[in-house]
């Protein structure tokens, strides 16, 4: 009996507090799973971009290496505006190098109380001289909106739209994100801004401040499920990504299949991808056929991949659109994907942004973008002799790309401010000890010699 009644006395109480449930007196906070989509397709990103920023409720952070007077980029703007005028915190940053916005929308952009920052001024040329800074741009594209990420190669300009809002010459992977990598990603923003650049994100509120609040409100998920992370270069002292790219290959057990269209020989990794192809991992390349930037749209892939060819990977290009996503992928499983190249610029020079994912599922979602991207391309075999006035030019570029990564050497201008610091130190004591004796050693007319006195008499 005594059973029957604790049982009764239960199942009442359960169905009174299902009752309190159904009708809102106990409210629940949903848990947020970690999730990963891809966007190939300029517009379907973009759409989606737009969505989280018109959604958003506690702030909004762009970061993005070209923003021009496009359709794509007075639509973002014009977004990003209404989310100011809504109450959220909004801050664009854009690399000064590629900053064509509409001047008359960024300034609505910045009245409404949205803050802009344009980074690594181009009209300061002084620098050039001083800190050699004018090579090193800030490449990076990141987009956060409060529990949204954005990670990818596209900027924010119409060659990276599709046919309707843009003109889809450019094509683009980019990974929307959510409850996941969110506090990494505030945090880099805000390095960027402070460590680089001595920049505040909010008028009011410290950079600290601002973290701790949006860490609070809206945290990563407490399940992962998902194991991944933010990865930077942040030039001259932080090289996460070419540490994992090196990583990643040397650890290749079955397969890498790599994107990259602004492929340059850079020797470390060759010298790796050869490995791994010696060693039995099945190696596969896909580059541009075409490239936008002077400096590579005379380069060669039969040229530049020589080296490969011979070690009997397999290299392919697409030849018709701006091929513009960068991937590694190693047995299906472990990735990296970004704003990333493969070259002198994103190596030595430039301060880049990826995100490192290690999960099989993801992995094999990267794979078939790969196949898909492999079915536009053609076979790169080895070449034969180039006419004069194209190796002329090969010849030209290649000594540009020295030079400017000569001039963006900051640890060498580091350790000559250092030893230009050491010499001042030494005139400096020089001139004190120059002093002392002036004060102790005075001429005696009298004698005709230097005295050592103090006398009142010279």
């Amino acid at each position: 009996m005594e059973s029957t009644t604790v049982l009764s006395s239960f199942f009442t109480s359960a169905l009174e507090v299902n009752r309190r449930f159904r009708e809102g007196v106990y409210k629940t906070r949903p848990v947020p799973l970690q999730t990963v989509e891809y966007f190939i397709e300029g517009d379907e990103f973009l759409k989606k971009l737009w969505k989280a920023i018109d959604e958003a409720k506690s702030y909004v952070w762009l970061q993005t290496y070209t923003m021009d007077n496009s359709t794509v980029a007075n639509i973002t703007l014009h977004k990003l505006t209404e989310a100011k005028k809504r109450g959220a915190h909004v801050m664009l940053i854009v690399d000064d190098l590629n900053n064509t916005l509409d001047r008359q929308m960024q300034r609505r952009f910045v009245n409404s109380g949205a803050t802009f920052h344009a980074l690594n001024r181009c009209y300061k040329m002084w620098r050039i001289f001083v800190k050699r800074q004018i090579f090193q741009r800030h490449h990076e594209k990141i987009a956060i909106a409060d529990d949204t990420l954005f990670i990818g190669s596209s900027n924010i300009a119409k060659e990276y739209g599709s046919y309707k809002y843009g003109d889809s010459s450019f094509w683009d992977m980019n990974l929307m994100i959510q409850n996941t990598c969110l506090e990494s990603a505030r945090r880099y923003i805000i390095d960027v801004l402070e460590m680089n650049h001595g920049l505040r994100a909010h008028p009011i509120k410290s950079n600290e401040e601002l973290l701790a609040e949006y860490d609070k409100v809206h945290p990563d998920s407490p399940f992962r499920l998902l194991k991944s992370r933010l990865i930077r270069t942040n030039q001259p002292f932080r090289h996460e990504i070419q540490e994992n790219v090196l990583k990643i290959i040397e650890e290749a057990k079955t397969s890498l299949r790599i994107i990259q269209p602004y492929y340059n020989p850079i020797k470390k990794v060759e010298n790796a991808l050869i490995a791994a192809a010696q060693r039995g991992v099945q190696v596969e390349v896909i580059t541009a056929g075409k490239r936008d930037q002077p400096c590579y749209s005379n380069l060669i892939n039969a040229r530049l991949m020589t080296r490969l060819l011979k070690a009997g990977i397999s290299v392919y290009e697409h030849p018709d659109r701006f091929l513009h996503m960068k991937a590694y992928l190693a047995d299906d499983k472990v990735f990296t994907v970004g704003s990333f190249n493969n070259d002198k610029w994103s190596w030595n020079i430039n301060h880049e942004l990826n995100i490192l994912i290690e999960n099989e599922e993801e992995g094999q979602k990267l794979r078939d973008i790969y196949y898909h991207v492999k079915t536009f391309t053609r076979p790169v075999k080895e070449s034969g002799p180039i006419s004069f006035f194209r190796e002329a030019k090969l010849v030209f570029w290649d000594i540009f790309l020295g030079i400017s990564e000569w001039c963006s050497n900051q640890k060498r201008y580091e350790k000559a401010e250092r030893r230009l610091k050491a010499m001042q130190e030494k005139i400096e004591m020089y001139q004190e000890v120059q002093q002392e004796y002036v004060k102790k050693y005075r001429y005696n007319n009298v004698h005709n010699e230097w005295d050592d006195s103090f006398g009142k008499d010279f």
